[in-house]
């Protein structure tokens, strides 16, 4: 799943909206103090101040925060406002936890950084601020998903399908089995993942309030083991944090039917990502220390560190040193060009590997001047430093249902900022803003676009950099700027004809860190079609990991490239309740996205673990790897046969456990085997087809090397 969660600046454009991202923005290697700026957020000021109710069109108008679709206000039905509270360390945190829970009510608690998510009345905002120690007080906006679940509720949505039922334990399909082969691979080597524990790191498991079905329902369907599972595996999954915000869609949930169904015997875990990146590090170490030995997730903040290791990617990388193999959804980022320039071409991203700057354009400085501006403005000059330099890039996004992200970071390291690069996005009719650029964190050169629900529209991308002291900001030849999309599909983007300019890569955050096994997506219904959206690689690091102590960690010599995706898993397996139906088949849901693919491989390496409990993290990834079925001669993979889309390959279940264990494994000893019965039958019953260490740069580079990326390469345009 792709999960977003923003901090707008301010509620509008006549509110000094940027003025704190001006002025405070490019923060020094020390954290911005409170002297600095605000303590509450603006966006949350400008909601108290109106008396609004939060969620309602007052109130949106007041704060320019929807509590519809993705990136939203998350309000509950005593009309508080979920929001992050920040503390200047961990004491201060300990010590002002009461003061929090008497103001409102806490939904969890950080432990990776000092931080609390809690639900509060407005009119409590500025009295968390008034908490000693406390930094910071933002909206923690809701997540996006990948894929959208069936709503009904359970008793009135689950199909009856009982004359249709498959002579079977499992109320639906296998799609794993029919498409890797994992029921031929069971049965050769003898294993169906006993004895390993999958950790499994998504939205929600059981959160969602309109999901088709219940996990119990699940349980009886065969889908999910537990208590009563008609194929006898017992063992409940174990949920060691689940959301409670009623934000989440239960895509946790439809991670674990696919693993099930395709290494039944393991023992299944999960832990909710929560509100922000310091929760999903958390949820992470869970996992871990409740002693999983693979760990599968979805979910990802575009706050992340791109250019760095980073909080999250740190808790993973921990996990991956103790011998974890540990697998993220690639992304479904990638937008294939279908108009203008590019068509046919991968347009999701665009990157400049040297900033050019040019003088802002009159109607642009305009608009910043309405910020007050402290530092020195400038603009990028979107041609990548051409004879003809243009300050915009001219873009096109198609129809889509919901609103999408356009997300931008530039590359300096956290806690090390000189420099902010603000993304105007412009209505290429008009000349108006969009939104409002939204700043997620002080600390870290990352800013988006939230863009609104809208039939298809042209836009130019305007990129203004501000820096305090010139002097001492990174400088032009070292300053990288990358954005990419999210949840916004792209069909025209102006072509650029510079060497600087890289167009198409669109793996990002904990997802491109090399202690993870990136996951692209091929279609379960045809293996030989990887899916269009999935994301490309590589992707870079330029510093060493983020510091504990909060200082900026300093650049490795050269850019480090890193082989991303490694794998392909499928997508499109069928579920008790989420996904996607049709007309045709109103009662069958397929799960779609590279957070299905990466539950796939998850339970491919589960089977790995189980018939060679020997083997290492490393061992299992490698292998994976160099055993994984080269689809690159396929020419239904046209335009999409390289690394950079598919990774080595489709993994190979039979290859990958015959590399381990030998071709002709013995079986292993008997083991009470689970009982078939039929699944029972009932009106609530489901249908048959129911709807920071240092980096192991010696490894990363033997990877690469293997498939033929060298360390360092760079390439233009992915095609």
């Amino acid at each position: 799943m792709t999960s977003i969660r923003h901090r707008p600046l301010a509620a509008c454009l006549g509110a000094t909206a940027l003025a704190v991202l001006l002025i405070a923005g490019p923060a020094h290697a020390e954290p911005v103090s409170g002297d600095e700026a605000p303590i509450v957020n603006p966006a949350l000021t400008e909601l108290a101040e109106s008396g609004a109710a939060p969620g309602s069109a007052e109130g949106e108008a007041a704060s320019g925060l929807s509590t519809d679709g993705a990136s939203a206000l998350v309000v509950d039905d005593a009309a508080r406002v979920l929001v992050g509270v920040v503390f200047a360390d961990d004491d201060a945190l300990q010590a002002g936890l009461a003061a929090v829970t008497g103001l409102g009510e806490i939904a969890r608690t950080a432990r990776s950084a000092p931080e609390v998510f809690v639900s509060v009345a407005p009119s409590r905002f500025d009295d968390l601020a008034a908490i000693p120690g406390v930094v910071e007080v933002s909206p923690a906006l809701s997540g996006v998903t990948s894929d959208t679940p069936a709503l009904g509720g359970p008793a009135a949505g689950a199909p009856d399908v009982a004359a249709a039922a498959a002579p079977s334990c499992r109320s639906i399909p296998s799609d794993v089995d029919s498409a890797l082969g994992t029921a031929g691979v069971r049965e050769k080597f003898g294993v169906d993942g006993t004895g390993v524990v999958v950790g499994i790191l998504s939205d929600s498991f059981a959160g969602a309030p309109h999901a088709l079905t219940t996990p119990a329902q699940d349980v009886a369907a065969g889908a999910l083991p537990g208590p009563g599972n008609p194929c006898g595996y017992e063992t409940a999954v174990r949920v060691l944090v689940d959301d409670t915000t009623g934000q989440g869609s239960d895509e946790g949930r439809a991670m674990a039917q696919i693993i099930h169904s395709a290494a039944p015997g393991a023992t299944l875990l999960f832990a909710a990502a929560g509100p922000g990146q310091s929760t999903l590090a958390d949820s992470v170490r869970m996992l871990h220390e409740a002693g999983a030995t693979v760990i599968v997730d979805d979910v990802w903040f575009p706050e992340e560190t791109l250019w760095q290791r980073g909080l999250v990617a740190s808790a993973i990388a921990e996990a991956n040193d103790d011998g974890v193999t540990l697998l993220s959804s690639a992304g479904n980022a990638t937008s294939i060009g279908t108009l203008g320039d590019e068509p046919g071409q991968s347009i999701g991203s665009w990157e400049t590997t040297a900033f050019h700057p040019m003088t802002c354009p009159t109607a642009v400085l305009d608009i910043v001047d309405q910020w007050s501006p402290t530092g020195t403005i400038d603009c990028a000059d979107m041609s990548g430093g051409t004879d003809q330099p243009r300050a915009t890039l001219a873009l096109t996004a198609a129809t889509a249902e919901k609103g999408g992200t356009l997300m931008t970071q530039w590359s300096e390291p956290m806690y090390g900022l000189t420099t902010t690069i603000i993304p105007l996005l412009l209505d290429h009719a008009t000349g108006t803003l969009v939104n409002l650029p939204v700043q997620a964190d002080r600390d870290t050169p990352s800013i988006s676009v939230s863009v609104p629900v809208r039939a298809s529209a042209d836009y130019d991308l305007v990129l203004v950099r501000e820096r305090m002291d010139p002097a001492t900001a990174t400088p032009d030849a070292e300053l990288r700027v990358k954005w990419k999309t999210s949840g916004l599909s792209l069909s025209a983007l102006q072509d650029t004809t510079s060497p600087d300019v890289v167009v198409g890569p669109t793996v990002w955050a904990h997802a491109g860190d090399p202690a993870t096994i990136a996951v692209a997506a091929a279609s379960v219904l045809d293996t030989s079609q990887l899916e269009d959206f999935s994301s490309s690689g590589p992707s870079t690091y330029l510093f060493e990991p983020v510091h504990a102590d909060r200082t900026p960690s300093p650049r490795y010599p050269s850019p480090l490239t890193l082989f991303k995706p490694q794998i392909t898993g499928v997508d499109g397996e069928q579920t008790t309740f989420f996904g996607q139906n049709s007309t045709e088949q109103p009662d069958v849901w397929r799960f779609y996205g590279t957070s299905a693919a990466a539950p796939s491989v998850a339970a491919v390496a589960a089977l790995a673990q189980a018939a060679a409990p020997q083997a290492t993290a490393d061992e299992i990834r490698q292998q994976m790897i160099l055993t994984a079925d080269d689809v690159s001669a396929n020419e239904a993979y046209a335009g999409a046969t390289t690394p950079a889309w598919i990774g080595a390959g489709l993994v190979d279940p039979d290859g990958l456990l015959a590399a381990l264990v030998g071709p002709s494994p013995a079986p292993p000893g008997p083991s009470p085997a689970p009982v078939p019965v039929p699944a029972a039958a009932g009106g609530d019953r489901l249908a048959d087809t129911g709807a920071a260490p240092e980096l192991p740069w010696a490894l990363v580079g033997v990877l690469a090397l293997g498939v033929g990326i060298a360390i360092g390469q760079r390439r233009r345009r992915l095609r």
